[in-house]
């Protein structure tokens, strides 16, 4: 589904603006993305202000960017758009001029499932030398982890080229590089979001069957409790 009226476009984009809603940018081909949030439409539905990004470098790959692409969430639907940079804005406050979007579309569905380990079998992922966590959830395009970590140490956008980990009674190592979509600071442990990147389709098929096998199960658990 899509946005393709001014209209349509601007009521959306406005309300994104308002809430100053949090937003992913893809820059050209890199294979890190960066985050900002949304600040404020201009008058005449010119051109799109956000904030600038982070990591800060990604301001300098933006301004001699070619394309970008922006992927925002409204509740809990993803939006996305492509546009090019304008500008800087300079202030007291600096902020990034975006053209405005032709069209803006809708992600209605979930691409992929996700599932908890179980208590007795959990999954632990090995994210670098001295750095291990327990997964609290995965599917075939990422996994979830708690952290006491800070966000100094785990920045959005950072990849970790060597993550690895196996799925319970299985000897199998799945080995994969992975990019840190989302940080969300908690009042005890931080939550950490990954993007699987380059992962073997033959990993990603035998993570699909461990969703599904822990989907039966918690299928049947519910049923026996009813």
């Amino acid at each position: 589904m899509s946005l393709n009226t001014q209209a349509e476009i601007k009521s959306n984009l406005e309300y994104a603006c308002n809430r100053n809603l949090q937003l992913v940018l893809k820059i050209d081909d890199m294979p890190v993305t960066f985050s900002s949030v949304f600040l404020e439409m201009e008058k005449g539905c010119s051109a799109v202000i956000i904030d600038t990004v982070i990591p800060k470098d990604g301001n300098r790959h933006i301004e001699s960017s070619k394309s970008i692409r922006v992927e925002y969430k409204i509740d809990g639907v993803l939006h996305y758009f492509d546009t090019r940079f304008v500008r800087m804005v300079e202030g007291k406050l600096s902020s990034i001029k975006i053209a405005f979007p032709s069209t803006v579309n809708k992600v209605q569905r979930r691409k992929f499932f996700r599932v908890s380990p179980s208590v007795d079998n959990p999954i632990i992922v090995k994210i670098m030398e001295g750095f291990t966590e327990k997964v609290a959830d995965i599917s075939e395009c990422g996994l979830v982890f708690f952290t006491r970590r800070s966000d100094k140490e785990i920045k959005i956008g950072m990849v970790f080229e060597r993550m690895k980990f196996s799925l319970p009674k299985e000897d199998r190592e799945i080995i994969t590089s992975g990019l840190v979509r989302c940080f969300i600071k908690g009042s005890v442990k931080n939550r950490c979001g990954i993007e699987f990147i380059n992962m073997r389709l033959q990993d990603k098929d035998f993570i699909a069957q461990y969703v599904i096998m822990r989907q039966r199960k918690f299928i049947v658990n519910s049923r026996g409790k009813g």
